[in-house]
């Protein structure tokens, strides 16, 4: 799309309940995945983390930084942009951008 610089996107996880106070997701028939999930997300993952092969996805969010699509005279960004996996961005350059994120619920977690 015409203006979007980047797109950044984590999963909010629910690693599966600790029911006995053992410090790991309970597993009593040891398949490998949680015997229960709350879906209250614990952490946020980048989509290529292995944890995310038996852990409930319970919320996602998304960054998107928009760039203006011609360099502005007498305009310098020097913000600094923190965000997603993205740390200390600072273009200095004569371009104006917005950074906008939402955080979504996936409704059809398991509670």
């Amino acid at each position: 799309m015409p203006g979007v610089e980047d797109l950044q996107v984590q999963f909010g996880i629910d690693p599966g309940a600790d029911l006995n106070g053992d410090g790991a997701p309970d597993d009593a028939d040891a398949n490998g995945f949680p015997d229960f999930y709350t879906g209250v997300p614990t952490r946020y993952v980048n989509p290529d983390e292995p944890i995310l092969n038996t852990a409930l996805v319970a919320t996602v969010r998304i960054w998107i930084l928009v760039r203006a699509e011609n360099a502005e005279v007498g305009f310098t960004d020097s913000n600094i942009y923190n965000y997603a996996d993205v740390t200390d961005f600072q273009p200095n350059d004569g371009f104006r951008r917005l950074l906008v994120s939402r955080t979504i619920q996936v409704r059809n977690t398991q509670t």
